[in-house]
């Protein structure tokens, strides 16, 4: 029996020396009998094999990462050499490797990154250096451009040894001096120029004078410099004047002389050979002092030598001896011939009586106006009589906008500060810096200006603040940091890497850089070459683009080693789950986090809301640019809102029931000046009173000229009705207006008008008095008198000779809505009864012309419960699966109790309507079969209605009356020939259509 069959094995290393001999170790894949040559050698650590060898030493590498291309090429792009100071693997670690200068270039290494190396060709020994060439010609060597690699080599220069200047490249200068920098002192201390003929030769350096002096001393200043300065300054004296200079060795003597009196001269300047005192200026001259007086001026004698002789003379009709060097003391008051001003009841004045002409006519108290030459035109300012005394005692100045209208005065706050009240101070004066004149620079920069406390009292607070954060600059625009993120990131998130700017200085632009997550990298302003350890499955890219396609996520490998355990997670500021070998599920909320669409622009800055005073929100973190500026709500009302940017946040503070209540319950009217400021609604009184309070009930004050006596009293007149003291009862005055004079207390006054002013014809004011207005006549032109409109009403256009047309804000006085509790708007003042109630919130309404609008809190249907919402079916609807809806539908449900009622009305109609139509066309058809005529039944009908009868004919000629003329005096005709033609007409539209 044969025995079992023998393994054999033969390991042709065990006889190695070719291995061994190299330093290697031998390696025999397969030790079978019949497999041989199949040994090889491999390098031994911690060199690499760089390949293996076949029966023969392996080539080996112990450069580490410099074996690797993208690493060793970074040194070899910029001629350096890559060195792994632990090139073992084994030993873990990776990271450390550098780039070393190759001589002869010179430099520190850096890790991971280029050498800074540099080849001073001056001072080194190489194949381009000076070696020595510059030194051998005494001159120095300079090598400017240190670049250890093309183009900078053989870039050395020989440079000169001061005093000397001049550079050659790579060999020596040609040298030369300029001796005047090494003299040049010397000439300097004399006031000289210093000039160096030849720089090629020595010692021939002179001083010369400045021009225009002439004068050279040879190696030492000019011992003397001489000129003419009438070559240079001789065309400045005049004809009949010469230039002489007395020394050609002092400058400045130089004069001008009279020729016709040499005695007569003027150094370094035209000599003065003839003086009129009365047209020239000098220290005797006249001056203005005949002209001030209304004189002439005459001088006697105007030779140089003959000063102090000019007289003054009085103008006719005055007269009086001349008097030297003084005006005349000339006796003559044009007033004394006046029959102008006192015809008009105005004043003479005479200002000067040494000037003719000059006299004026000046109104009488209480009254302001002058004319020169002429009665003038009077007008009555309040300020004067009534609110000057007011004002100034709150520290307000009086403003009289329009003499010709009573009680508009107005005391309005000292300048910068803001705000006034009619006929009484205002109650607060504010001062908002941020809208003086000339503005805060901020608005200009782009910032905010914040004015904390907007009052007279509190200046120079206001600060700039920058758009997207809380930096804050007092008095000045702030610096703002600048985030290169908020336009940069996309291009880090892309790859799944963070963007950062860690100096958001304004001068430092240009620095952001992309880091790596969960790799080890950055780079700037470019995305980071990330390095992650070998078994990190996130060094796959195939791994890390499933994370990076989805948006603003990252790969991580929680435990690098173990398949199939990487995830996607979403980059900062964004929350979600994170994916298991899958993208991860990321929400953003735009209001928190820092993107290009969000609310937020840079990690440190508050969000776009925030820096204008208002709430972010983000109704829907699944998606993006659908964040909201909302605007604080007052009391119970929600405030604006606006997407994706600030809302404005206007709106009319009576709106706010508390607000309107202050006002409404005191019976007074509320008023917003301004929707744009927070807090400057006013509580208006009522005609006949007037006052009012900003944010608070006024104080009421009786205007007895808005009761109906005072109005038709004076107003039947034509005149204006003037309450001096609303304090007091009884003083109102009815006043004639300008340009007529006169006044009465309770009743119309007597009024004298100039006589060229046409309203004096009692026919044209009767004219204006007719409408309710007032005569005007603003020059002497004959055909141009008008009239203008009274208050209330204002005047929007005159007509010569006629009645003015007039506008009113029906609101004014109007006490309808305030009484309701709602606010009057006058859309239209040109048209009469069109003025409305609006309702305040949060109550609403349609608007009715005239009348109280009909207001109610609006339903919120969402909120409602069952009862509650059953109770609103007009509004809302309620559904078993979804709870109580505004305008739920009303033809559609869910299974559990939709409105499948509403389908089977629906069908029953449409049934309906089919039944009425086959009734009619088979009533129809019976009719005929019976032979029945409906000509002749109509006929019969309409001879029964009508009392008489028509043939076919006339019932023809009838029924086309009816159509075209409409319809007759007696009903039964009508009806009977619309029927008629009714009938006919949709029987055969019927019969054939079917």
């Amino acid at each position: 029996m044969a025995g079992p069959v023998a393994v054999c094995e033969r390991d042709e290393c065990k006889d190695d020396a070719v291995c061994t001999q190299a330093g290697q170790r031998c390696v025999d894949r397969d030790v079978g009998a019949l497999s041989l040559n199949d040994w090889g050698c491999e390098c031994v650590a911690p060199a690499v094999t760089t390949k293996a060898g076949a029966m023969g030493p392996a080539e080996c590498s112990n450069k580490g990462e410099c074996a690797f291309s993208p690493i060793g090429d970074v040194c070899a792009a910029r001629g350096q050499v890559c060195r792994d100071p632990t090139p073992d693997p084994t030993a873990g670690v990776s990271g450390d490797w550098l780039c070393e200068c190759i001589a002869p270039a010179q430099g520190a290494s850096s890790v991971a990154s280029p050498a800074a190396c540099v080849l001073d060709e001056c001072r080194t020994d190489c194949a381009t250096c000076e070696k020595g060439v510059c030194v051998a010609a005494e001159q120095e060597c300079v090598d400017e451009d240190q670049h250890y690699l093309p183009p900078g080599l053989s870039s050395w220069q020989c440079r000169c040894l001061a005093p000397r200047v001049g550079t050659a490249a790579q060999k020596p200068a040609a040298c030369t001096v300029d001796e005047c920098e090494l003299h040049g002192s010397t000439c300097a201390a004399a006031g000289q120029d210093c000039v160096d003929g030849d720089h090629r030769t020595l010692g021939d350096w002179t001083c010369q004078c400045h021009s225009p002096w002439d004068g050279v001393g040879k190696q030492a200043p000019a011992s003397m410099c001489t000129h003419d300065e009438c070559e240079s300054f001789g065309a400045v004296c005049p004809d009949g004047q010469d230039c002489a200079d007395g020394s050609h060795e002092d400058a400045g003597d130089w004069a001008c002389v009279c020729k016709n009196d040499a005695a007569v001269n003027a150094t370094g300047a035209p000599a003065l050979c003839e003086v009129d005192e009365c047209a020239d200026a000098c220290a005797t001259c006249a001056g203005s002092t005949c002209d001030d007086a209304g004189q002439t001026c005459t001088d006697m004698d105007t030779k140089a030598a003959s000063l102090r002789d000019w007289v003054c003379a009085c103008p006719p009709p005055t007269s009086a001896v001349p008097a030297v060097t003084s005006a005349q003391h000339c006796f003559y008051d044009e007033c004394d011939d006046d029959a102008v001003c006192g015809a008009a009841g105005q004043e003479c004045v005479d200002g000067n009586w040494n000037v003719n002409g000059d006299w004026a006519c000046r109104c009488r108290h209480p009254e302001t106006g002058n004319a020169t030459g002429a009665a003038a035109a009077c007008a009555l300012d309040e300020c004067e009589t009534l609110g000057k005394t007011t004002c100034e005692a709150a520290g307000q100045t009086c403003e009289d906008a329009d003499a010709a209208q009573s009680n508009d005065w107005v005391c309005r706050c000292p300048s910068p500060s803001v705000n006034f009240g009619i006929t009484a101070p205002a109650a607060t004066c504010a001062l908002d810096e941020c809208q003086a004149v000339p503005a805060p620079p901020c608005v200009a920069a782009g910032q905010l200006c914040v004015d904390p406390a907007p009052s007279p009292t509190s200046t120079d607070d206001w600060w700039c603040q920058c758009p997207l954060d809380a930096t804050r600059e007092f008095g000045a625009v702030a610096a703002c940091p600048v985030d290169e993120c908020a336009e940069h990131a996309a291009v880090c998130t892309a790859h799944g890497q963070l963007c950062t700017d860690t100096n958001r200085s304004p001068g430092a632009l240009g620095d952001w850089a992309c880091e790596c997550v969960s790799g080890v990298g950055s780079q700037v302003a470019a995305p980071a070459a990330c390095t992650y350890p070998a078994d990190d499955e996130c060094s796959e890219p195939s791994i890390r683009n499933v994370c990076t396609d989805a948006g603003s996520q990252y790969c991580i490998d929680p435990v690098p080693g173990v398949d199939g355990n990487w995830e996607c997670h979403c980059l900062t500021l964004n929350a979600g789950v994170a994916g298991l070998m899958a993208p991860a599920a990321c929400v953003l909320n735009e209001c928190v986090a820092v993107c290009p669409t969000c609310a937020r622009r840079a990690n440190d800055a508050a969000n776009v809301c925030a820096a204008a005073g208002q709430t972010c929100r983000d109704p829907n973190v699944d998606s993006t640019g659908d964040w909201v500026c909302a605007c604080a709500s007052v009391g119970d009302m929600e405030g604006a809102t606006a997407p994706t940017g600030p809302a404005d946040c206007s709106f009319d503070e009576c709106t706010v029931p508390a607000n309107a209540a202050v006002c409404a319950t005191v019976g007074q009217a509320c008023v917003d000046a301004s929707e744009s400021t927070r807090n400057d609604w006013r509580c208006t009184c009522v005609a006949p009173m007037t006052g009012f309070a900003v944010a608070s009930s006024a104080s009421c004050a009786t205007d007895e000229c808005l009761l109906d006596v005072a109005k038709a009293t004076c107003g039947d007149a034509g005149q204006r009705c003037i309450d001096a003291s609303k304090a007091t009862s009884d003083d109102w005055q009815c006043v004639c207006h300008y340009p007529a004079v006169g006044q009465a207390v309770q009743q119309p006054a007597a009024c004298t008008y100039p006589a060229t002013d046409e309203c004096g014809d009692a026919g044209n004011r009767a004219v204006c008095a007719a409408a309710g207005q007032i005569c005007h006549d603003d020059s002497a032109e004959v055909g141009n008198w008008h009239c203008t409109c009274t208050a209330p009403t204002f005047t929007t256009a005159t007509h010569p000779r006629a009645a003015a047309e007039c506008g009113v804000d029906e609101c004014v006085g109007n006490t309808v809505c305030s009484a309701g509790g709602q606010v009057c708007r006058d859309n239209d003042t040109t048209v009469e009864g069109d003025w409305m109630c609006r309702c305040v919130a949060p109550e609403e309404g349609d608007a009715v012309a005239g009348a109280l609008a009909e207001c109610a809190v609006p339903v919120d249907c969402a909120v409602l419960a069952e009862s509650e919402c059953l109770a609103h079916t007009d509004i809302c609807a309620w559904n078993n699966g979804t709870g109580c809806a505004f305008g739920a539908a009303v033809l559609g449900g869910d299974d559990d109790g939709g409105c499948w009622w509403c389908w089977i009305l629906v069908l029953l109609l449409v049934l309906c309507c089919c039944c009425c139509i086959v009734a009619v066309l088979f009533l129809m058809r019976v009719r005929k079969a019976a032979g029945e005529t409906e000509d002749s039944k109509w006929t019969a009908h309409f001879e029964y209605e009508a009392g008489k009868e028509m043939d076919e004919k006339e019932r023809s000629e009838f029924s086309r009356s009816c159509l075209s003329e409409g319809p007759p005096d007696s009903a039964a005709p009508s009806l009977a020939a619309s029927l008629l033609f009714d009938y006919e007409h949709e029987e055969r539209e019927a019969l054939s259509e079917l």
